[in-house]
């Protein structure tokens, strides 16, 4: 039963998605469209979503620098002592610093790369990750905090993949 002129209230359709949290919600027609529109859009074209990846991994990457700084003795750090947890010869450890810095540069890129749109950050990110955690594995002792970035950045690339890739 409603007053004279007053629009009656539309029945929620099976399938509706209605958000008791968001304010918008009832304020009319407009809002639910825009509403519905950011459900629909794809988590990576979320600027939010755009900036904190970026910045994971950036800062992943950039940490990645630690690694030859510690090992090549320019830096001391509490933590870091630049030996690695396995046996492994002083020179292939040397040598392996370059490594550290390719996974920095792979890194950086990708998150460049997701902060242009470009699609080619999932491949670099992903290369990145594995390079990562085979120097983790071999710095163990120091370096096993990277597993869980790494772990992260898969959860991310998994999360953001697209129909179009199943």
């Amino acid at each position: 039963m409603t007053l004279a002129g007053a629009p009656e209230k539309a029945t929620p359709e099976i399938g509706d998605i209605t958000d008791a949290s968001d304010n918008r919600w009832s304020l009319g027609w407009d809002a639910k469209e825009e509403i519905m529109a950011e459900r629909a859009e794809p988590l990576i074209e979320r600027t939010w979503f755009r900036n904190a990846l970026a910045a994971l991994l950036i800062v992943h990457g950039v940490i990645h620098a630690l690694g030859p700084l510690a090992r090549w003795d320019l830096v001391e750090f509490e933590d870091i002592d630049g030996v690695p947890t396995v046996g492994i010869s002083d020179t292939l450890a040397d040598a392996l610093g370059v490594v550290w810095l390719i996974a920095l540069v792979l890194f950086v890129a990708a998150g460049i790369a997701v902060l242009l749109r470009r699609k080619w950050w999932v491949p670099v990110s992903l290369i990145g990750v594995a390079i990562s955690q085979v120097l983790v594995v071999l710095w163990w002792e120091g370096a096993w905090r990277g597993t869980i970035a790494n772990a992260l950045v898969l959860a991310v690339v998994w999360a953001t993949r697209t129909r179009d890739s199943d």
